[in-house]
Order: C-alpha cells, then sequence, then structure tokens
C-alpha cells in the first residue's frame, strides 16, 4: 500500500515486502539485512477461532518479532517492530500468550473518544 511506503520514506528509511509465507531460513537472512519492521493493516483471520491454526502471516510475525526480542536480549540494540492497524491487534495477540480473545469487538463509530496524554507519566517511554 502505498501510504506505508510512503510513511517509511519519510521517516528517511526505505522499504521492502517481506512475503507473508517466507520459510524461515530466508526469513532469517532477511532479517539480518534489515533495521526494523512495520507490520501494516489487514484483513486476515490471524488465528482461526474454532481449530486455532495460525495463518502463515501470523506466524511469520511472531518469528520477527523474536528476532526483535533477540536483538534487544542478546546483542543489546533497539530493533524497532511497529503495527498499524492488524498489525498492532497482531502485536497485542503475541504479546498475549496468543489469546486471540484478547481483542474485543467495540464499537466506535460515531464517538467522540478524548485521549489524554500524560507525558509527566511517562518520561521514560522513547515515544514522548
Amino acid at each position: 500500500m502505498k501510504v506505508n511506503n510512503d510513511f517509511i520514506k519519510w521517516g528517511g528509511s526505505r522499504t521492502i515486502a517481506i512475503p507473508y509465507d517466507i520459510d524461515s531460513e530466508d526469513l532469517q537472512s532477511l532479517l539480518r539485512q534489515i533495521n526494523g519492521v512495520l507490520f501494516t493493516g489487514g484483513g486476515l483471520d490471524l488465528v482461526d477461532k474454532k481449530t486455532r491454526k495460525e495463518h502463515p502471516y501470523f506466524t511469520t510475525a511472531k518469528r520477527i518479532v523474536n528476532y526483535s526480542k533477540w536483538m534487544k536480549d542478546v546483542k543489546n540494540q533497539d530493533w524497532p517492530v511497529m503495527g498499524i492497524c492488524q498489525g498492532l491487534q497482531t502485536i497485542s495477540i503475541m504479546h498475549s500468550y496468543d489469546d486471540i480473545d484478547v481483542l474485543n469487538d467495540i464499537n466506535i463509530y460515531g464517538k467522540e473518544l478524548k485521549v489524554d496524554w500524560d507525558v509527566a507519566a511517562n518520561t521514560q517511554s522513547k515515544m514522548f
């Protein structure tokens, strides 16, 4: 999607596509050549609610997040992973130990919700 490509380019980086069904060896080789990943939005069923079978996208995403953790824990290097829309849902499910029910159905259309940024409480955050 062009908007995701532009988003990364405006930040001073280049984009490459990672095939969602890439084999593990090729993925590891590719990850050593890049410095972070953006999980974009989409409309996949990441995990089948009946069978609990993972979509190949979700399996690959887990490998990528584990690589990021390894880079931080073992190499002491930041290797960012960012998620937008379904990308954030993907990360959220992973960090809830693959509990797909962690995502609630919330209808927010037509409602105004206030966002209250507490910068003073987050002085250690790289986001602030």
